[in-house]
């Protein structure tokens, strides 16, 4: 699947926890909330699919969502807890990407995946 759809639903589903979160901040909310858009990037990646859009076009979209998101952050005055919650499905959206196809990558570890659904 592509990285830029996984960060946009990481994204997205923060708005799920957003009540949650604004009753009651604690901080199992952003890891369970991490933890949900990791198997939910699982779940993506299992679905047939194809990569219309070239890596690199893909990866640079990924890489500026924060951007926009920080800054929509600032011309709608989001709450703090908003921002976190967003960055935090985000993070999760990206994070068996970046351990999977990035760090291991760069460690020589090419073959080598964490993550199950990655070997499919």
């Amino acid at each position: 699947m592509m990285v830029s759809i996984h960060a946009a639903v990481g994204i997205g589903t923060s708005l799920l926890f957003r009540k949650k979160a604004a009753d009651k901040p604690e901080k199992k909310i952003y890891i369970i909330l991490l933890a949900c858009n990791v198997a939910l990037h699982g779940i993506m990646d299992l679905i047939p699919h194809s990569h219309p859009l070239p890596s690199y076009v893909d990866i640079g979209i990924a890489l500026s969502m924060p951007t926009f998101l920080i800054s929509f952050a600032f011309m709608k005055k989001l709450k703090r807890i908003d921002v976190i919650l967003m960055l935090s499905g985000y993070t999760g959206g990206l994070l068996p990407d970046i351990i999977d196809l990035g760090v291991f990558r760069v460690l020589g570890l090419g073959a080598f995946k964490f993550f199950p659904w990655h070997y499919i």
